[in-house]
């Protein structure tokens, strides 16, 4: 059953009609952790060894089978589908297979160069291949065989991005020193501009994806800049809150850059436990997301935490921040019996957090994670310092709508290609979901015992892929929950037993 919410001021307590259905398949061995769902939803393709298995989404079938040469260390679709291929960076090659035509395929040799990345261009009918060393990014052509050279790629599979339309790519490259970037023409792949950037060493670039001829370039962590370039060159914006001092403490910048795919937001995920939205025609801060330790009541009045129960019936205890300053702990027992399950409580709340160590070169600090939903309505964020937590935004007022407590490491977070749903693994044989409306937690079937470490939806949505180290399965994922509502309060910690939720008034009283 599901645990739900939403409260304000008056709440619903009611029981849930679960109409939801959630199946597996059987588990399927990979190597690698390659594994990637065909862009139209309907395959999966893994790799285990030297073969390579195609399968049906829907039955969990093999299709085909195709062998290559060696071990397959990545494997890339094409976006229409209909290719797949085969990276074998420790003999420098490239296979790629027709699922149309089983007596059409492909092979690229690298040569004394050596491979170190390989991905489709977005025509699906062009291979990029990056150098051992970054010396070249090969550009192949599948339909006349043409072959084209971008010299000093400043990364392997970094710093490389197409316009949302597919007809220019952004490279980022850096000689004697100094960073530049060339902007290419994908109809021809030469170049359009070649511009040096002012950037103290680049680490990424993002192109606007409701903007196709600008694009964000992300600097260094030891200097937190995020400039703004049209594909001409021009600087358009440069966003640079160590300036003005806004840094909170933390010596280190910016982590990572992540494009609402709907709306011109972009999330800068921080060193110093903040994640920043910019938006407009101009990229202004229109949010600063702080992601502290003890959650307060007035931090969001409205938010709820879903605090997950660890298995065989053990209790959680949670600082509900009440009692003068001392931190009062309040015991929430498990009434559920199912293995795992979530408690629901409104704020404060005082949530786990490991002290970083600041002697590495990449500390365990800051946002690592930052994922928009489809309707770029909801922005789901993860504190590395905090592993066992995953916040989530509503972008309508950027507060804090809800917060994950979780008995593990989240792992990953992945959203639903088309409605807000939220599905998370933190290592374990067990997936857990999150709507609006709560939560709910699918533990896999008894003897398959997986340590989910990524997931990944179809493209169609409802069949998610489940992966561990060595093993992967399908899970068939039907959720729906409606609420027959009657009257009532949330105050300080419920918990809610299968047929318990806690749902907004329809009325808006």
């Amino acid at each position: 059953g599901w645990v739900s919410q939403r409260p304000l001021m008056a709440r619903e307590i009611g029981a849930v009609r679960d109409s939801s259905s959630i199946a597996f398949t059987a588990s399927y061995a990979h190597s690698r952790g390659v594994v990637r769902a065909s862009p139209d939803g309907s395959r999966v393709a893994s790799a285990h060894e030297h073969r390579l298995h195609v399968r049906d989404v829907q039955s969990g079938s093999l299709l085909a089978l195709f062998s290559c040469i060696d071990a397959v260390d990545d494997v890339q679709w094409s976006c229409d589908s209909g290719y797949v291929l085969c990276a074998l960076y420790t003999r420098g090659y490239v296979q790629a297979w027709s699922l149309a035509d089983a007596s059409w395929h492909c092979k690229i040799d690298e040569g004394a160069l050596g491979l170190s990345h390989a991905r489709w261009a977005p025509d699906g009918r062009h291979i990029l291949a990056t150098s051992d060393f970054c010396l070249r990014l090969t550009i192949w052509s599948l339909l006349d065989r043409a072959v084209h050279f971008v010299r000093y790629p400043k990364y392997k599979d970094a710093a490389v991005d197409f316009a949302p339309d597919g007809r220019l790519m952004a490279i980022a490259h850096r000689r004697d020193g100094r960073d530049s970037v060339t902007v290419l023409g994908c109809e021809a792949w030469e170049a359009k501009a070649a511009f040096a950037v002012d950037t103290h060493d680049l680490v990424d670039l993002r192109w606007a994806p409701s903007q196709p001829a600008a694009f964000a370039v992300l600097d260094s962590p030891l200097q937190y800049k995020v400039l703004f370039y049209s594909a001409e060159g021009e600087c358009l914006r440069t966003y640079a809150p160590i300036e003005s001092g806004a840094l909170h403490g933390c010596a280190l910048g910016a982590k990572l850059l992540s494009w609402s795919r709907t709306h011109a937001q972009l999330a800068i995920g921080s060193y110093d436990e903040r994640a920043r939205v910019l938006g407009g025609n101009r990229w202004q801060e229109i949010a600063d997301l702080d992601h502290p330790q003890q959650l307060r009541a007035s931090f969001s009045p409205d938010a709820v935490a879903y605090v997950e129960q660890p298995p065989h019936g053990d209790l959680v205890t949670v600082s509900n921040g009440r009692s003068n300053g001392i931190s009062a702990v309040e015991e929430l027992p498990r009434r559920n019996s199912s293995p795992r399950s979530y408690v629901a409580q409104m704020l404060p709340l005082s949530v786990p957090a490991l002290k970083p160590n600041m002697d590495i070169s990449a500390p365990k600090l800051g946002v690592g994670l930052a994922e928009w939903s489809r309707d770029g309505r909801y922005l789901a964020t993860r504190n590395d310092n905090m592993p066992r937590v995953l916040w989530i935004w509503d972008s309508n007022c950027f507060a804090l709508h809800s917060v994950l407590v979780q008995h593990g490491m989240v792992r990953a977070a992945a959203w639903h290609p088309s409605r807000p749903l939220l599905a998370v693994c933190t290592g374990n044989a067990a997936v857990y979901f999150w709507t609006p409306q709560g939560c709910r937690v699918a533990p896999l079937p008894d003897g398959r015992n997986l340590h989910l470490s990524a997931l990944q939806w179809t493209s169609v949505g409802d069949v998610l892929v489940l992966i561990d180290r060595e093993h992967f399965c399908l899970c068939y994922a039907e959720l729906h929950a409606e609420t027959e509502v009657a009257r009532g309060l949330l105050r300080g910690g419920i918990s809610a037993a299968p047929g318990e939720a806690v749902a907004d008034d329809p009325t808006g009283n």
